[in-house]
């Protein structure tokens, strides 16, 4: 990916963050940025607009596969994640450049209508009412 590489806004490793937590705390603060993931000799990003990752590449691997990939070491004691902002006058640019890495939006899926299926109406059962039942007096006793 094509990105800035300036000073980061926060470096961890794998094993000291709860990377979901994270990218949940991001996407509430509607982030402007990229996070780097590197892991041995391997390298990538992911591009946030607005705190939700809308590209990713990871060593070969590009969109969603290069997602699962990073997702795959991103808790490992030896991978470093590091945060960089980006102004949103850049983030179009950035995007328009690094299309090739961006995600394809997912396609609702069509549901076919389900036909009604005719029921027969039930019909009301008669209910007999209960006979009261006598009860005899008791005798005292002595």
């Amino acid at each position: 990916m094509d990105l800035p590489i300036t000073r980061p806004v926060q470096l961890s490793y794998g094993d000291e963050l709860n990377f979901y937590k994270f990218l949940e705390k991001l996407a509430r603060k509607e982030y402007n940025g990229f996070i780097r993931v590197t892991h041995a000799s391997s390298e990538g990003y992911i591009l946030l607009k607005k705190g939700i990752p809308i590209a990713a590449s990871y060593d070969r691997y590009m969109k969603s596969e290069a997602m699962e990939k990073i997702l795959e070491i991103i808790d490992k004691i030896d991978t470093l994640i590091e945060l960089f902002e980006i102004r949103e006058s850049q983030m179009d640019y950035l995007i328009k450049i690094n299309k090739v890495y961006k995600f394809e939006p997912t396609k609702p899926t069509k549901k076919e209508p389900t036909k009604p299926t005719k029921k027969e109406p039930t019909k009301p059962t008669k209910k007999e009412p209960t006979k009261p039942t006598k009860k005899e007096p008791t005798k005292p006793t002595k």
